[in-house]
């Protein structure tokens, strides 16, 4: 996966399927991670996040929330650019940062998913589109895909991850559970931890380009 940073800085608690998973083991006999998604339990978690209103049409919250080692981290609002290309749509789900990410003392957090969906055709074809992405090693990749957090100090990468997409837009659920490595940027060569995420986000669809 490339990040294309142009778009922003980084753009995925998950149910975490069949017990813990050491470094470096075989992810293919493991069960695959089932949406929709658990809560955590309440006794852990600070408030919830807000609330996406039920009328129509749906509005994007000023913030979204993902569920990470079962404690909610806000980000910016999500915005999803759907890229029609070689007969397969591709789908970049990313926050929209205010301006002041771009300095070197941003603390907020952001993410960045580019997910090539083979069998989708173009965006009409989207609802009820899943992206599963199983990656081949535990060793942090050189992508800049992921999730942001405390600015750049955290980058967290997708190992297992299952992302549902529903709706039509010009906004649509996205809805992930899958299980990530956290990378500590402030110390080097530190292993990853292993981190579960899940979330069920409302995101706007960026219009077609011309």
């Amino acid at each position: 996966m490339q990040l294309n940073k142009s778009i922003l800085r980084g753009p995925a608690c998950a149910i975490f399927i069949g017990g813990c998973i050491a470094v470096g083991c075989d992810r293919s006999e493991r069960a695959a991670p089932t949406i929709p998604l658990a809560t955590a339990d309440s006794r852990v978690q600070p408030a919830a996040p807000t609330t996406v209103p039920t009328t129509e049409p749906a509005t994007q919250p000023a913030v979204t929330s993902l569920l990470i080692n079962r404690v909610f981290r806000q980000f910016p609002g999500a915005r999803l650019r759907l890229v029609t290309a070689d007969d397969h749509l591709t789908a970049i789900l990313y926050t929209s940062d205010p301006p002041a990410a771009i300095d070197n003392d941003y603390t907020g957090n952001s993410y960045y998913l580019k997910m090539p969906l083979e069998d989708v055709a173009d965006a009409s074809a989207i609802n009820g589109a899943e992206w599963r992405y199983k990656s081949l090693s535990s060793d942090r990749s050189d992508s800049n895909d992921g999730i942001f957090l405390d600015g750049l100090r955290h980058q967290l990468q997708p190992i297992d991850l299952l992302v549902r997409f529903d709706g039509t837009g010009p906004t649509l659920h996205v809805r992930l559970v899958g299980t990530f490595m956290d990378y500590d940027g402030s110390v080097v060569n530190q292993p990853g931890a292993l981190t579960a995420v899940s979330g069920d986000i409302l995101a706007d669809v960026d219009p077609p380009q011309k």
